[in-house]
């Protein structure tokens, strides 16, 4: 299980406690095999022929995060745009509510107001424009449900890479001599990601507790 926002807070200058850290849990990353799942589903009935992918299907490769927080599950995809057919997707999951790019004002999870040149100086080497990828998305929508019903339990979250094009590679297992199919396995593509540089960054920014 992976943690997230677990580096030193820009705004507090500590490490926060586990309560304020982002921990995947069983729950999220089923989730995230279900989102998986239902974007191959559509995939493989869109392609071009025996389930086969279309060259745009092919191309579909991005991070996405799923977030539980206030009995609410939040999904989220990193980049400007959500990729074809990923809301169709998550509309196939009951109690998923995707959230969008985010807009001002952003506020940390114990409520202070962060100024936008705090937020632009997240940016790591080699890491993406803050409050792009899917984590700070899903934080923020959190953030904002928590305000709204000041609930206490903490956040979960799983990030997720998706590439429909590992979907189709099969590893064969045979016996010690090879001579003897015993079984055919899918790759599992949705396999969960560290933050990049700016989020490492950003993360315990958004999730601190003052």
């Amino acid at each position: 299980m992976r943690t997230y926002a677990n580096t030193v807070c820009t705004n507090c200058a500590a490490i926060h406690p586990v309560a304020q850290q982002l921990t995947e849990s069983l729950f999220t990353k089923r989730r995230a095999k279900e989102v998986v799942f239902q974007l191959m589903q559509i995939y493989r009935q869109t392609g071009a022929g025996a389930g086969a992918l279309t060259s745009a299907e092919r191309k579909a490769r991005f991070v996405f995060g799923v977030l539980v927080a206030g009995g609410q599950t939040f999904v989220g995809v990193s980049g400007t745009a959500l990729p074809a057919n990923f809301t169709l997707a998550v509309g196939r999951i009951p109690g998923v509510t995707v959230a969008g790019a985010v807009t001002s004002p952003v506020h940390t999870f114990g409520g202070t107001l962060l100024k936008a040149g705090t937020i632009a100086a997240c940016q790591g080497e080699g890491g993406n424009i803050p409050l792009s990828c899917a984590a700070p998305k899903l934080i923020v929508a959190a953030n904002a449900l928590r305000a709204a019903q000041a609930f206490n339990t903490p956040y979960a979250m799983s990030e997720v890479w998706f590439d429909p094009n590992q979907w189709d590679r099969r590893t064969v297992v045979t016996d010690s001599r090879k001579e003897v199919k015993i079984a055919e396995v899918f790759t599992d593509h949705g396999k969960s990601r560290s933050s990049c540089a700016t989020c490492q960054a950003l993360l315990p920014m958004l999730m601190c507790p003052h």
